[in-house]
């Protein structure tokens, strides 16, 4: 699908990125993502929002939480 791809091409090569904003822009993407494709909710993808929380920026840490929050509002 469009969005595996997306997955594969751009987050996992951004989502540590050395500048913040790239990170937290990974995060909060990534979260939308989940929270709208269901089918996308699997360890795979969601060991990801997990690892970030223990970010060593909490602007990116805050937006992995905000990404969960999401996801748990439409589960």
């Amino acid at each position: 699908s469009i969005s595996e791809n997306i997955y594969q091409s751009v987050f996992l090569h951004r989502y540590r990125d050395v500048h913040t904003c790239i990170r937290v822009t990974c995060t909060y993407h990534l979260g939308a993502w989940l929270s709208t494709d269901t089918e996308a909710l699997k360890d795979e993808y969601m060991k990801y929002v997990g690892w970030l929380c223990s970010e060593r920026s909490d602007e990116v840490r805050l937006e992995a939480v905000l990404a969960f929050s999401k996801i748990v509002q439409v589960s």
